[in-house]
């Protein structure tokens, strides 16, 4: 996995570490919330007649609810990977979530700047700061 380290001198991106690593785990999260957003999509209501709550239910409401909040998380990640220059933003992105390594093509800190900037956007995008 890719590190987990930002670096603290001149960064005007610096986030809190516990904010860091929840903005980290968001953008690694991203394959997972695509699949469930895509899944709450197509799903269907299953009921076999029987109740299963006891008071009134609102499982369309309750749908909707999930689908905004993880509709927020992937616009977050989307929107703010869109803001890296072109030419660095796969390399970015594969290297946040998979840790892939970045190509000899720019200087190790031109590649840490995208990162530590496109980190602190989706904290930005997602309200957190």
């Amino acid at each position: 996995m890719a590190k987990t380290y930002q670096p603290h001198k001149n960064n005007k991106y610096w986030l809190p570490h516990h904010l860091y690593m929840q903005t980290l785990y968001l953008v690694r999260d991203y394959d997972r919330l695509q699949r469930e957003y895509h899944d709450l999509i197509d799903e269907t209501a299953k009921s076999d007649g029987q109740p299963r709550e006891s008071g009134p239910g609102d499982p369309t409401g309750k749908k909707a609810i999930r689908l905004e909040s993880t509709a927020e998380k992937l616009r977050a990640v989307e929107q703010s990977i869109i803001m890296v220059q072109e030419e660095y933003r796969n390399h970015v992105l594969a290297n946040v979530m998979y840790g892939s390594p970045y190509p000899g093509t720019a200087d190790k800190r031109t590649w840490s700047r995208h990162r530590c900037r496109f980190i602190f956007s989706v904290a930005e995008k997602m309200r957190w700061i």
